[in-house]
């Protein structure tokens, strides 16, 4: 699982891109969200993508936070990606 932190917006949507790259090229397929406090349509666009290129595996964005789950619902996020507002309980879980 990779986590991210913070609000990402336009100024962030390169490190958000660079994250996303790692977690494709580790075949990581979970992303938490629980720290990320704001998305912006860059944000939108750079998870767009990196599911696109993921086209084979389900992908899961887990502790998304509600407000940002609204949004992610509007945009019909919630048919690319597994969403939930809870984290994994798994102990095997770990966070890079």
């Amino acid at each position: 699982m990779t986590a991210l932190s913070g609000k990402f917006d336009i100024y962030r949507a390169e490190e958000l891109r660079a994250t996303l790259k790692e977690a494709e090229d580790r075949r990581i397929k979970t992303i938490d969200f629980s720290d990320v406090s704001f998305v912006d349509a860059a944000s939108l666009g750079c998870l767009a993508g990196w599911k696109a290129r993921m086209a084979d595996m389900e992908v899961r964005l887990v502790g998304v936070r509600p407000h940002i789950a609204r949004l992610f619902r509007i945009v019909g996020f919630d048919s690319l990606f597994s969403i939930s507002e809870q984290l994994p309980d798994d102990p095997h879980y770990s966070f890079v």
